[in-house]
């Protein structure tokens, strides 16, 4: 059930009044309106909700990337509610979408949530993150998505090191990477079972390292599966101080000894004007990042995906047929040596169409 505008706000609420029967199969709410409209519901209203008593996924946004909107903006009432569904001990995915100071304690009566997604800004109420005895009985968390969407403060889920969820069987994490931060740090210090790992580099590499490699290597003896995309607002070719494909092999190689990896993914979008510019990438740094002797060693296939940003032509003369041309080069030479090698299956995809790119678990641009 998609609620995404006050009317269709007003004729929900009438109809779990008028059949409150409905309310017991209601097992996914997605709620999308505005605090005034939130704010303005009526006793009757707010009682109907509580015939929702099943809910299995619920998605909570009361905010837009614009317009901040904080938990405590809305009347005592509607935060019952809206607590109540959080508290629901049927749910196991909830997300979470531009919502400040969401106070962290709602989220420890359950014993576990199996996916949390947090798009835009969102932040927990510190004063409720002060109970000891609250974090430890935390709920054990087993994936979590974020996407911060604008550049913000990162989400502040840990307090002295200690989070207000169990991480210790978090087994998925995807994110946008902001580069070196304090939350990535500590998320992968608690996260000692991380197996699956997707990040999205949105922003390129700027000059400093973007402190990738190190996170990651808190990861290494239980990580299993890594994706990695990186869009093309930095450029993939010039020296190695301005190419990224390069910082990514440099970032890459920190990790490329201890890990256990057996699967990796990545994806790169390209702003290219002409087929020459897709060839002068150098691919090659791929072959010196995953062909050096004991490196790798558990790896069983890596799948490079390759695609061009069609929205970002500057009224270039490339097209499907020259990126295609352009491929297959690449693939006859700079990349012939992984295809070829016998230690792991490597694949190579070259796209005209970015579509694909952008699905990112689930939560696009």
């Amino acid at each position: 059930m998609n609620v995404y505008h006050k009317r269709i706000l007003s004729n929900f609420y009438k109809l779990l009044e008028n059949t409150p029967w409905i309310g017991h199969y209601i097992l996914r709410l997605s709620l999308s309106v505005d605090v005034v409209s939130l704010t303005k519901l009526i006793p009757p209203a707010l009682e109907a909700f509580a015939h929702i008593t099943r809910l299995q996924d619920l998605t909570l946004e009361i905010g837009t990337i614009d317009q901040r909107a904080s938990w405590n903006s809305l009347s005592t009432s509607v935060q019952c509610i809206l607590q109540r569904f959080i508290r629901l001990p049927t749910i196991d995915t909830l997300t979470l979408v531009n919502i400040y100071d969401i106070p962290a304690i709602d989220m420890t009566s359950r014993k576990r949530l199996d996916f949390l997604t947090i798009i835009g800004p969102v932040s927990f109420h510190e004063e409720h993150r002060k109970d000891t005895t609250a974090l430890s009985s935390a709920p054990k968390l087993l994936g979590l998505a974020y996407s911060p969407r604008l550049a913000q403060p990162s989400l502040n889920i840990f307090t002295k090191g200690k989070p207000p969820f169990d991480l210790g069987e978090l087994k998925y994490f995807c994110c946008y990477w902001a580069g070196i931060d304090e939350f990535y740090r500590l998320l992968f210090e608690n996260s000692p079972n991380l197996q699956n790992i997707h990040i999205c580099i949105r922003n390129g590499f700027h000059d400093q390292p973007t402190g990738l490699g190190h996170c990651l290597s808190f990861s290494l003896h239980s990580l299993v599966n890594l994706y990695i995309n990186v869009d093309p607002y930095f450029s993939f070719l010039g020296d190695e101080e301005s190419n990224s494909l390069f910082k990514l092999c440099l970032e890459l190689r920190e990790i490329a000894r201890d890990n256990r990896i057996e699967y990796l993914s990545i994806r790169l979008l390209l702003q290219a004007s002409s087929q020459r510019e897709v060839e002068e990438i150098p691919w090659g740094r791929l072959d010196n990042l995953l062909l050096v002797p004991n490196t790798w060693t558990t790896l069983k296939q890596c799948d490079l995906w390759v695609y061009l940003d069609q929205d970002n032509h500057y009224g270039s003369d490339i097209n499907s047929e020259t990126f295609l041309t352009a491929a297959r080069n690449v693939q006859e030479s700079q990349l012939s040596r992984l295809i070829s090698n016998k230690s792991f299956k490597f694949n190579s995809f070259f796209n005209v169409g970015s579509k694909d790119y952008f699905v990112f678990m689930g939560v696009t641009h």
